[in-house]
């Protein structure tokens, strides 16, 4: 892997939210330049995880058990 693609690997595995403006500045690279990069990277997990036969799966959970109502005491 080329020494831009792992730093930008290392910026996202830092912090997975980072916006493509932020790892721009970070990496020295264009905007559209990490725009591509990222993108190129997404399509080589996804052959990674096709050969290893692996998947994921995303769960988002929200609770809001007192949102608009006094607690119970």
């Amino acid at each position: 892997m080329e020494e831009t693609n792992r730093k930008i690997v290392a910026l996202l595995a830092g912090d997975g939210r980072l916006s493509f403006t932020e790892l721009a500045r970070q990496s020295g690279l264009s905007g559209s330049a990490v725009q591509q990069r990222v993108r190129r990277l997404e399509d080589l997990l996804q052959e990674i995880r096709a050969a290893a036969g692996v998947s994921t799966r995303t769960t988002i959970v929200l609770s809001t058990p007192y949102e608009g109502r006094p607690p119970d005491v």
